[in-house]
């Protein structure tokens, strides 16, 4: 029986209105990894500059300035022939927040590339990645999954490099040499399959005394026999994993009730596990319904009116594809110079520079700003546009 978002204690509120965020920010990390022609996809572009951003006008950047944010995890897996079957991922980052110094969030973005969206939609059920005997998963949810690296030697580069570190060893580097001894795994869509995993993973590593799973949007992972596997898990603490993990659902969402409403029958198969939390707000299409910004982070904020009444949310944004240094259309100012920089719109996130008081002396005119508020940045990058 699943409960109510508006009836959820202010404890509930206040961590899962920190893992959407999260997602928010994995999210707009994706995108800005397609803007920039999917570095590490693509063999011959092997750098992508991730500066973090918080481009969702639903979460709160008070509370998006007091993260840090840490390693990137890169999924590797093949959808087609050849060399150009396999796909380099961006799925997830690692972040920490002062409020909880023993604590780790690792939050997962959702679909977002053809590939994605393809391997959502292979239904075929597999022996579950993580335990032979603990049931059947989806292919396609395993296949992104078992891609971020489950051994301590590193099996992605299936034909391409894959850069950063495994989920394996990021994970035991958290615990044996940062101190973590909590886990927080978030995730939307695609990712709240690929967190589900990940927090079944993070338990039998024993690496953290506690894992917790905040999940939004989740299709359906496994068969009855994953489910019960599933529930049988405890961390080092001796917590049922299944009592830990939370999913909230639009209810308006068709996503959550994928596989089975869409698979062929032989594999309606699936079922959730957790417990979930429902609200509504059907804004009459599936993307509205379903976005990880405009609708469910606006719904953790606002529990008992969880309908947005001003639905004209674009997210993930496109920003400025790859920043060069060099140009010299991009000025960098320092932080102590913000103040002096006014929003014309909060839509355009268009600037106006003063013409005095410039500490830095920078040419009149309309600029952009491609990044304020990363707590580690210590400049302002602006664009200047034409």
């Amino acid at each position: 029986m699943a409960e109510q978002l508006s009836d959820q204690t202010e404890d509930y509120l206040g961590i899962a209105r920190k893992c959407i965020l999260l997602v928010d920010v994995c999210s707009q990390m994706s995108r800005d990894w397609i803007n920039a022609d999917k570095p590490y996809d693509d063999p011959k572009n092997l750098k992508f500059k991730w500066i973090p951003a918080n481009l969702c006008d639903s979460d709160p950047d008070s509370e998006y300035k007091k993260f840090v944010f840490r390693d990137i995890i890169w999924t590797s897996f093949r959808y087609g022939l050849f060399i150009t079957g396999v796909k380099v991922e961006p799925a997830a980052f690692i972040a920490t927040h002062p409020d909880h110094p023993d604590t780790a969030f690792l939050a997962f973005r959702g679909s977002q590339t053809g590939a994605d969206f393809g391997i959502d939609g292979q239904y075929d059920t597999v022996p579950n990645p993580l335990d032979a005997k603990g049931g059947l998963t989806e292919k396609g949810f395993s296949k992104y999954f078992s891609g971020l690296g489950l051994n301590e030697t590193d099996d992605r580069n299936i034909g391409k490099k894959v850069p950063g570190f495994t989920l394996y060893e990021t994970l035991k580097k958290l615990a044996r040499k940062q101190g973590i001894r909590h886990l927080v795994v978030s995730g939307h869509s695609l990712g709240s399959t690929t967190a589900t995993m990940s927090g079944a993973f993070a338990v039998q590593t024993q690496f953290f005394k506690t894992v917790k799973t905040y999940v939004s949007a989740s299709p359906q992972v496994g068969n009855a026999d994953f489910k019960t596997w599933y529930h049988s898990l405890t961390d080092v603490d001796g917590n049922l994993l299944h009592e830990n993990t939370v999913r909230l659902v639009n209810t308006a969402d068709g996503v959550p009730s994928t596989p089975n409403s869409v698979a062929p029958k032989p594999n309606k198969v699936y079922e959730h596990v957790g417990k979930q939390i429902d609200f509504t707000a059907d804004y009459s299409d599936g993307g509205k319904n379903h976005n990880p910004c405009c609708t469910y982070s606006y719904a953790l904020h606002n529990p008992t009116d969880p309908v947005n009444p001003d639905l004209t949310c674009d997210f993930p944004q496109n920003q400025v594809d790859a920043i060069d240094p060099n140009d010299p259309d991009i000025t960098y100012m320092e932080d102590e110079t913000q103040d002096l920089i006014t929003a014309e719109t909060i839509e355009t996130c268009h600037i106006v520079t003063e013409d005095s008081n410039e500490p830095y002396p920078i040419e009149p005119g309309r600029y952009e700003v491609v990044h304020t508020d990363n707590p580690r940045m210590t400049r302002i990058i602006v664009l200047k546009t034409h």
